[in-house]
């Protein structure tokens, strides 16, 4: 069974970070499959993103996932990752700097006070 499905069954808000950062990487796998029309690399991202905006302890890491989704259309098209010019080093890169962002964001959550 993978991650997602085993996180699934638990209520999402006992996520440990552990199990973020488990997520996070595994997104980054799903998005080396791009750039490029990818309807089913696209579907196993969206569902990451969904099991981590269920579990977001607050707005800040729910509206960077937000924007991850946005930037996951992008990338799995035919071709709206092309506009930049650069073969889609832009999106890449902001899709890998937003995933960091909303790891650290469960890294604050869980870090001693």
């Amino acid at each position: 069974m993978d991650l997602v499905a085993r996180i699934g069954r638990r209520s999402p808000e006992d996520m440990q970070l552990a199990e973020v950062k488990a997520l996070c990487e595994q997104l980054r796998e799903v998005i080396a499959a791009g750039p490029g029309k990818n309807d089913l690399a696209l579907q196993e991202a969206m569902g990451i993103v969904s099991v981590l905006q269920q579990a977001a302890p607050w707005n800040g890491p729910r509206d960077k996932l937000v924007t991850i989704r946005g930037w996951l259309t992008v990338w799995f098209s035919q071709r709206l990752w092309r506009q930049y010019g650069d073969e889609g080093e832009i999106c890449r890169q902001s899709l890998l700097n937003d995933i960091l962002v909303v790891e650290s964001y469960w890294e604050r959550r869980t870090a001693p006070a």
